[in-house]
């Protein structure tokens, strides 16, 4: 039989849908080693993986868990109706073999790949710049025929979200495929390249995807630096009406200086690894009894005082690709 040969590197420019792998060994976490050497990590073909080897599709649709409230309890708190809970993601090949010692060889090679005990970083080349984070559940290969194999790879989606790269990295590598990633609104790009820049006062700042950022929700990661504050300095968004403040407190220096936000933990820049962006800081969670924030997807109007500029820099989550 002649086999069909592949080429990864021009299907992925091609009309069929194909995937990119790295396989982390960092565990569950989302912070994890990738996330942290990501501006110098690259995806691997999945075709690449052994000769012969051909993607056909993926399969996924959103878990949705309700969570409803009864009168009684309603008390001007914001409650969340629904959450996405762990996915199934399915990932269907086409092996090809020319014998049936080509085909053990081979499947050895595809399921040593994906039986390593690794969080598998995936993206697409529809949208290149959204990821899932799967952990494998289940690989079987049968031949289908005498040549071929058919088969699926099941993973668990554990956190039941795709994710972009943060706004930092975004802004840093954008051309039209993020803004086609993103589904970015024209007026967002009037001026050109985007960004999550904040100033004194008011700003209308776009948030990507279609799930809420919360800030206490431990998966999510984001961080909200802040130039040139003083006491009192104060987040505010309009749209979520949540707040973050931070105040002078007897126990800590005053507040002067560039400071940051991770999620909800406060503390003092020191200092910014530029290659992995991991932030040197002293705590000043002492300063700040702010329980939330929340960044809704679409237009947020955000209210910047008592600090001369900040950034948002957070990942935009989605229920699917």
């Amino acid at each position: 039989m002649s086999l069909i040969k592949v080429n990864p590197k021009a299907d992925w420019y091609s009309d069929k849908l194909q995937i990119g792998i790295i396989r982390d060994w960092q565990g569950l976490n989302l912070g994890n080693n990738w996330w942290k050497t990501h501006y110098s990590k690259k995806f691997d073909y999945a075709e690449s993986i052994c000769p012969n080897l051909h993607f056909l599709d993926l399969e996924t649709d959103p878990n949705i868990n309700n969570v409803y409230s009864n009168d009684s309890a309603i008390d001007g708190s914001r409650f969340q109706y629904n959450s996405l809970q762990k996915t199934t993601v399915k990932l269907n090949f086409w092996l090809q073999f020319e014998n049936y010692r080509d085909f053990i060889d081979k499947k050895h090679d595809i399921e040593s790949y994906f039986s390593a005990k690794a969080g598998f970083e995936i993206n697409t080349n529809y949208h290149p710049n959204l990821h899932f984070r799967g952990y494998v559940n289940k690989i079987e290969m049968k031949p289908n025929g005498a040549n071929d194999c058919v088969f699926t790879i099941t993973m668990d989606n554990a956190f039941g979200m795709w994710f972009s790269n943060n706004t930092q990295y975004l802004e840093e590598h954008w051309d039209n495929q993020a803004a086609k990633d993103l589904r970015v609104p024209r007026n967002f790009l009037s001026s050109g390249k985007p960004s999550w820049r904040l100033h004194a006062g008011s700003n209308k700042v776009w948030i990507g995807g279609d799930c809420i950022i919360q800030l206490s929700n431990p998966i999510v990661q984001s961080r909200v630096f802040l130039y040139g504050c003083t006491d009192n300095v104060t987040v505010y968004n309009k749209t979520t009406n949540t707040k973050l403040i931070a105040t002078n407190n007897e126990n800590a220096p005053a507040i002067n200086g560039n400071f940051v936000w991770m999620n909800l933990n406060f503390g003092k820049v020191n200092s910014i690894n530029p290659k992995n962006r991991s932030i040197n800081y002293t705590p000043y969670n002492q300063c700040t009894n702010s329980s939330d924030f929340w960044l809704d997807p679409g237009w947020n109007e955000i209210e910047l005082s008592n600090c001369s500029s900040g950034y948002i820099d957070t990942r935009f989550y989605f229920s699917n690709f």
